[in-house]
């Protein structure tokens, strides 16, 4: 790791970016962030986000719009926000004499796969075969980061389906511990649906390993091991202490998103902590799924 004493964070105050403010500041770094919901409301598309980067700093670029659902509904925005704003960051690091880029992506970038063979960042990511809005915009933004001018090193993280303790926005994993919790009858596409979901704790801690770390690279940051949606039903059942019924409505459409992350390992020194009951069961306590309620 690179001697590092201060850090600029965009989407400081996200999911993400809270917790990768919060492990800095432990480590003794010094952050300044920039998001358009603080009360500067300085927003990565705007000229004057240049002035809030210090020179011969390191850069987290977290903000964006990140749901598929977002980019679906304003794709004007998408292309904005997730493309432009993040090349007019990059001008601005570059001009600042920034020493690091990190940029955060998605494993949407593979699109999607039938069967569970592990996706290496070696994959194709070409964009005639996504049809996602979302994932088209990280792919472009990551290959237009990576052909444009400027002497920075340039490190892509590709998140995995991330989850974690949050009231809102949420993945499969606190969704369905959420239906277990709150109804008697829970109903899935196909259980044998999977991925690999990753606390976002963990993904934190991979964040600020790239940011203090040198070189370039792109990385996967995804769970230790694919979960189907039947494990997490039965997960959060033994959470709640609560079974349901469980109505399969697409067994067949079966899904896989199966993002390899050693080369992390290999690369940063980074692996999962957090294995996935310990981690809903922190999502189960944060909104207050005890077993006693549930019962009742």
């Amino acid at each position: 790791m690179s001697d590092i004493s201060c850090v600029v964070v965009t989407g400081s105050s996200g999911f993400i970016g809270a917790r990768v403010v919060e492990r800095l500041v432990a480590l003794g770094i010094s952050v300044i962030e920039i998001d358009a919901a603080r009360g500067d409301g300085i927003d990565i598309r705007d000229e004057s986000v240049s002035s809030m980067i210090p020179e011969g700093r390191a850069m987290v670029h977290l903000a964006a719009l990140s749901t598929s659902g977002q980019c679906a509904d304003d794709p004007t925005a998408a292309v904005d926000v997730n493309i432009l704003g993040s090349l007019n960051l990059w001008n601005a690091a570059v001009d600042a004499g920034a020493t690091r880029f990190v940029f955060a992506s998605t494993e949407w970038v593979y699109g999607n796969a039938g069967s569970d063979q592990a996706v290496t960042e070696m994959a194709d990511i070409s964009l005639s075969g996504l049809a996602d809005t979302y994932a088209i915009t990280k792919a472009a933004a990551e290959s237009l980061l990576a052909a444009a001018p400027g002497d920075i090193d340039l490190a892509i993280l590709r998140f995995g389906i991330v989850y974690g303790p949050r009231s809102s926005g949420w993945s499969a994993a606190e969704s369905l511990l959420s239906a277990v919790a709150n109804s008697d009858e829970v109903r899935v596409g196909s259980l044998r649906t999977s991925r690999r979901f990753i606390h976002v704790d963990d993904v934190a801690a991979a964040v600020v390993m790239a940011a203090l770390d040198t070189g370039s690279y792109t990385v996967n940051i995804a769970g230790s091991r694919l979960v189907t949606l039947g494990e997490v039903i039965e997960v959060a059942q033994s959470i709640t202490d609560k079974r349901v019924d469980v109505i399969e409505t697409s067994p067949e459409a079966v899904t896989v998103r199966n993002p390899d992350p050693s080369l992390a390992r290999d690369v940063l020194g980074w692996q999962p902590e957090i294995d996935f009951e310990q981690g809903l069961r922190q999502v189960a306590e944060h909104l207050g799924f005890t077993q006693a309620q549930s019962r009742g």
